[in-house]
């Protein structure tokens, strides 16, 4: 075989073995970040979610809702791969998701429980911190909860329940606050704003965040019962609900604590780089401002000094 001929032939079969390439190696990798988050960080991931894309251009976020504990399960019975997983209650990823489907888990924002009420309300039936019990367990009102094994929020209506019934005196009051708001459970938080506005409910435990983003009227409970404030922390302990565990029929306890939401990178996220990206920017400055307009307290840079598990992307300063 001539030279000539030789280097035509070469040059054929590598167009031929390209050719042939399956069409996702030809491609770039898809700028789409997946997050799977609680229903009640909605609205602060979509308000983060559009600040970080304007200084990143072409990034995408597919975003999908639910009870906190649900979204857990996604991961843990259904094997759904997500780049972010987003909680109400960070105690669930180390509790549920560590060490088998992910390494860290980052505290970021804060919240408080409240109560949250329809509109209109006549002055005898608008709650307030001292008659809000009395008010709730009438005859005839419509209470609304989420349900406590698919959502913190749920769970945390327990337990204020039971930290209010030694705060204000008043034994009994859980049970009847539960079985009275039985028919009105939901699975998530933000499955009771409608009937709130509707005038379905005439009550709900929902989180402040949700009430000032969505300007409804709602009854601030006092810090020693609201799961809001570290000062009171021993106090929360005071209380505990046992909600699905890892395995169905498994139970798991859970004690009150301060409200903490957290977030974490699962090990098989298909846009690791791009996730960390964004979780920095939650991180920051700029995440935390956006957190705060949107009724949450953001946490500050105590909680990346304590936990030596946390990966060292989220201490890269150059990152947004």
């Amino acid at each position: 075989m001539s030279t000539e001929r030789a280097i035509s032939f070469i040059a054929l079969t590598i167009l031929f073995s390209l050719g042939c390439q399956p069409a996702g190696n030809q491609q770039p990798k898809e700028n789409v970040l997946t997050i799977l988050h609680a229903g009640s960080l909605s609205v602060p991931l979509k308000m983060l979610a559009d600040s970080f894309a304007l200084q990143h251009p072409g990034v995408r976020f597919r975003m999908e809702a639910a009870g906190s504990l649900e979204t857990i399960r996604k991961l843990t019975e259904l094997s759904r791969k997500a780049d972010i997983v987003a909680v109400s209650d960070e105690k669930l990823i180390r509790e549920l998701l560590i060490p088998y489907h992910a390494k860290w888990s980052l505290p970021f924002a804060g919240n408080e429980m409240v109560i949250v009420y329809s509109r209109p309300v006549s002055a005898d039936h608008k709650p307030d911190q001292h008659n809000w019990f009395e008010l709730l367990t009438a005859a005839g009102r419509q209470l609304g909860r989420s349900d406590p094994d698919l959502d913190p929020c749920g769970y945390r209506t327990v337990l204020v329940l039971q930290l209010a019934e030694k705060f204000y005196n008043q034994p009994g009051l859980t049970d009847k606050v539960l079985e009275m708001s039985r028919k009105n459970v939901r699975p998530k938080e933000t499955d009771l704003i409608a009937l709130l506005q509707t005038g379905h409910l005439d009550y709900a435990f929902l989180y402040r965040s949700i009430a000032v983003q969505h300007k409804m009227p709602f009854v601030e409970l006092p810090k020693e019962i609201n799961l809001s404030d570290p000062a009171y922390g021993q106090e929360y302990l005071r209380s505990v609900v046992e909600v699905r565990g890892r395995k169905p029929g498994e139970k798991i306890s859970l004690q009150g604590e301060p409200i903490t939401y957290g977030l974490t990178i699962p090990d098989h996220a298909p846009n690791r780089l791009l996730a960390e990206q964004f979780v920095a920017f939650i991180a920051g400055p700029g995440g935390r401002a956006i957190l705060k307009s949107a009724g949450h307290r953001p946490l500050d840079d105590s909680y990346l000094t304590n936990d030596q598990t946390l990966p060292d992307f989220l201490f890269n300063k150059e990152l947004p």
